[in-house]
């Protein structure tokens, strides 16, 4: 949503510490708080700072299991930590519950970086 969006502003525009802080701030305890936790994540990842997305992450999976944003988040970080075969197998699971563009396109780089081309097709065309 507009967070989000305003999140990744002041990560361009200013500074990590400001875009984290401002997500962190918009939790109150809710629902909601599982759509911050993932930006946070997500700005982590962009950043390279893989340890606290680790840390940011599984805070995530405690406090909120059965969201698919969740297994999307857990999916880009094993692709990251080039873990290919455990992040193909997580973002397949992620894109049967929630079927996404770019869950799809992280799916495709998995599949690539395995050496499945026709998987990776695959999946970019859906």
């Amino acid at each position: 949503g507009a967070h989000l969006l305003y999140a990744r502003y002041l990560l361009e525009e200013k500074s990590y510490s400001d875009a984290v802080a401002y997500l962190e701030n918009k939790m109150d305890g809710t629902a909601a708080d599982a759509g911050f936790l993932v930006g946070i994540v997500e700005i982590q990842n962009q950043t390279r700072r893989t340890k606290d997305a680790g840390y940011t992450l599984e805070k995530l999976e405690t406090r909120f299991p059965d969201v698919p944003a969740v297994l999307l988040a857990r999916g880009e970080q094993q692709l990251l930590s080039k873990n290919y075969d455990a992040a193909a197998k997580t973002l397949r699971a992620a894109l049967g519950q929630d079927p996404t563009a770019r869950g799809y396109r992280l799916l495709a780089k998995a599949e690539q970086e395995r050496g499945q081309l026709e998987r990776a097709l695959a999946a970019i065309k859906q």
